[in-house]
């Protein structure tokens, strides 16, 4: 029992001691003053007996937890032999800031509008418009711009708003909120009347329109101007797109624009864009965004189109197997066998049967070869296999 009461206090004694070394004397500091029991032999407070202990001794140590003095094991004399810690640094004098000016509360854009038009007596309208291009930054000025643009009786009140946006589309297209009230804009009013955003990207350059493509914020831009306005007054945009088609269709948001151009882009300008894919070799068969790209091609474009991007892909050998493992390339395999016809379909069947096994370990290739039973027979895979 002795030898078990003397490994705990030295257990004790180590961890009361890290404790104080840690930089926290004021937990151990807590305990000074009272009579302590030490067993025979050890002194974990540090101090040293000035004579042999065999029975113990009851000195005043901070270590060890108050011993009863009616529990306490006969010993030798008390000892008054106290751990002195060293002084506690002295702290840094707190230097106070010096008084701030009270910060603005910062005024809504219709708060400010009011304020002007009962200040000033300008009709709202004409406010407005001189601060539209402010408003439109801002996130609930953007909202209001937009009811504007709707609730205008013609085209002219909303080009009297849009004017402010002149000389400054490159800004308002990348903004988070001011590209909302672009494409709102885009939206309400005639496709002539927008001429001067292309003029604004035009004049950034050859590569202006691949960078916005890519922009988080300008692309929607993009996707609304290849909706509302014409094919040939677009072609200058389309242009520089499909020169860049490759690296846009793989982009995270690039890749939507250019499925944008199949679905309401001209006929030449969709084959433009599969001849470019197909004019040398096709990485983009293996990237998850690209396929999304190749199913609107296979969806939306002409006979043509489709006969020329299939054998593009099909000439890629395991391509399609390949496309078929993944989430969005799975969809353009399943288009791509609703649209082909001989050979072209045994084609693909050959392909699809070589990695038949590889595709049923995954879930969207499952869903391939359910489908492809389900439409063209059970033994479809096997019979091309065999072949």
């Amino acid at each position: 029992a002795s030898f078990a009461q003397a490994v705990l206090v030295h257990i004790f004694a180590l961890s009361t001691r890290v404790q104080w070394a840690a930089g926290a004397p004021h937990a151990a500091m807590a305990a000074m003053g009272g009579m302590y029991w030490c067993p025979p032999g050890i002194m974990p407070c540090g101090a040293l007996p000035s004579a042999p202990m065999p029975g113990g001794i009851v000195h005043r140590c901070m270590f060890l937890p108050i011993v009863p003095p009616w529990q306490a094991p006969a010993g030798p004399a008390v000892s008054d032999t106290v751990l002195v810690s060293s002084p506690a640094p002295a702290r840094a004098p707190v230097v106070l800031a010096p008084p701030t000016e009270p910060r603005r509360s910062q005024v809504s854009p219709l708060e400010q509008l009011r304020r002007e038009v009962e200040e000033l007596g300008e009709p709202q309208e004409k406010v407005m418009a001189k601060h539209a291009l402010e408003f439109s930054h801002d996130r609930d000025g953007c909202v209001w711009i937009q009811r504007a643009l709707d609730e205008a009786s013609d085209d002219c009140e909303r080009l009297a708003i849009m004017d402010a946006l002149r000389g400054h589309t490159w800004d308002v297209m990348r903004c988070p909120n001011a590209n909302h009230v672009l494409q709102k804009f885009m939206v309400t009013v005639r496709p002539c009347e927008c001429q001067f955003v292309i003029d604004d990207i035009l004049q950034r350059g050859p590569e202006a329109p691949g960078r916005l493509a890519r922009h988080r914020y300008a692309y929607r831009v993009l996707q609304r101007m290849l909706e509302h306005l014409q094919p040939g007054q677009m072609a200058p945009i389309v242009d520089r797109l499909i020169a860049d088609g490759m690296a846009l269709a793989m982009h995270r948001h690039g890749t939507f624009v250019m499925q944008h151009i199949f679905e309401y882009g001209s006929e030449q300008q969709q084959r433009r864009v599969i001849e470019h894919f197909a004019s040398g070799p096709m990485p983009m068969v293996r990237n998850n965004d690209a396929c999304m790209v190749l199913n609107a091609a296979l969806a939306d474009g002409d006979d043509r189109c489709r006969e020329d991007l299939a054998r593009a892909i099909l000439a890629n050998e395991g391509a399609v197997a390949d496309m078929a493992h993944t989430r969005r390339g799975h969809v353009a395999v399943l288009t791509l066998l609703e649209v082909l016809s001989e050979p072209l379909l045994g084609e693909a069947f050959r392909q699809l049967s070589a990695q038949e096994v590889s595709l049923w370990k995954s879930r969207f290739g499952r869903s391939v070869i359910k489908a492809v039973r389900d439409q063209f027979g059970c033994t479809a895979l096997a019979s091309s296999a065999g072949a």
